[in-house]
């Protein structure tokens, strides 16, 4: 959330003469806390996890052309720098094959090309990310603030937190994720929608043995497995130097946790091709489901699924939210996920995120030169649904083609 010219509320904990608040330190909340801060529009970001490394972040990001333009747009050059430069080295152009590592066609949203081919896309490290764009930001992220409510009046907004503190300020932006209580609250009804679709995803180091089990043609880089009704990602996340090392080259005062080189990689399709109907309890579970999966594949694709810790998998309901409906509200707006969400597959979600941030933070500064703030959030949302639409249409016919071959 954005709250501007923020107050404490008589009784409660507050901040003080804090002007500006963010809520969320997702990607699209960080993002847009850099772009405020670069433009001078004061802020506060309240995140409701303790600390910054409190959830496994850790998985890798695809970020396209677009979304690097908006990171440019946001991040100050020394940042910009450092997220290139702590990205995979790996080519990122996924080679289509199927479960023989035999190459096959497979048309899929997001603009992704073959193998060997020009690729703009780069894939960075999620948890890396965040710490990259949190940097300089410490003065002003609260953690432990988990919103409840808000309040909207004539004098402006109130946000009260489950940990008793409330404050109160112009303007609320929600950028709080696919559970947003700022939505809930803007925009009673509209839920995400259960696609139907799960997303196995989990990690394997990429040790000598590993890589030497795994094989040259798959340790080049990005490969999309094609198999019966669901799909198979694997990115190699290959690393110049140890994070903290490139950091300390780039912005000394920035604090990178290090990270071993892995393979990323997901399993999505729907929850009765993978088996998933019932949640697994246990790692244990997931383990044999898994391997059930890619029972008949190619050893060199059992081992990247294989050879990982299964406590470290997840499996994840897809769902789907449409930004189509329009809001009466001249205080509170929404970013990233709490308004558009979609499956996590190919980067869509994160970048549409990434593109929210640099557009909302552009038309803050230009209100705070005096174009109108109602005026300028009207004209964010507009253009933030047209995009999102777009992105969330293009990935769901992704879901349907995976859904009719299952």
């Amino acid at each position: 959330m954005v709250i501007e010219t923020a107050s404490q509320i008589s009784g409660s904990t507050g901040y003080g003469d804090a002007e500006g608040y963010l809520v969320g330190g997702g990607i699209g909340g960080l993002c847009l806390a850099q772009a405020l801060k670069r433009t001078g529009v004061p802020f506060v970001l309240f995140e409701q996890d303790a600390t910054l490394g409190a959830r496994d972040r850790g998985h890798r990001l695809r970020i396209d052309a677009a979304g690097q333009d908006a990171l440019a747009r946001c991040v100050p050059v020394d940042l910009l720098y450092l997220v290139h430069r702590t990205a995979s080295l790996a080519e990122p152009g996924p080679w289509f094959v199927d479960s023989r590592l035999r190459p096959v066609q497979w048309p899929i949203s997001g603009g992704w090309t073959t193998r060997g081919n020009a690729v703009a896309d780069i894939c960075v490290h999620g948890q890396t990310m965040r710490e990259i764009l949190a940097s300089g930001l410490e003065e002003h992220i609260r953690f432990d603030h988990a919103l409840i409510e808000y309040e909207e009046s004539a004098e402006g907004v109130t946000a009260r937190f489950a940990n008793g503190h409330g404050e109160r300020g112009t303007l609320l932006v929600g950028a709080d994720g696919i559970g947003s209580a700022v939505r809930r609250q803007l925009l009673p009804g509209v839920v995400p929608e259960d696609t139907g679709l799960a997303c196995i995803n989990g990690r394997t180091t990429a040790t000598i043995a590993n890589c030497r089990a795994i094989g040259p043609e798959i340790c080049a880089g990005s490969a999309a497995v094609v198999a019966d009704g669901f799909l198979g990602v694997i990115d190699l996340m290959f690393f110049r130097d140890p994070m903290p090392r490139l950091a300390a080259q780039i912005v000394p005062d920035c604090r990178i946790t290090d990270v071993p080189e892995y393979f990323h990689w997901a399993l999505t399709g729907t929850r009765a091709c993978l088996g998933v109907e019932t949640l697994p309890g246990t790692p244990r579970e997931l383990d044999g489901i898994v391997r059930q999966l890619v029972r008949d594949w190619d050893p060199a694709l059992q081992a990247v699924f294989l050879r990982g810790d299964p406590a470290e998998w997840a499996v994840h309901p897809v769902c789907s939210l449409w930004p189509d409906r329009a809001w009466q509200s001249q205080r509170v707006t929404l970013l990233g996920d709490a308004i558009h969400a979609m499956s996590p597959a190919n980067g869509s979600g994160m970048v549409t995120a990434l593109c929210d941030a640099a557009d909302l933070s552009g038309c803050l500064a230009r209100a705070g030169r005096g174009e109108g703030r109602v005026a300028m959030l009207e004209a964010y949302a507009v253009t933030m649904r047209e995009r999102a639409i777009d992105a969330v249409r293009a990935v769901s016919a992704d879901g349907s083609r995976l859904a009719a071959a299952a």
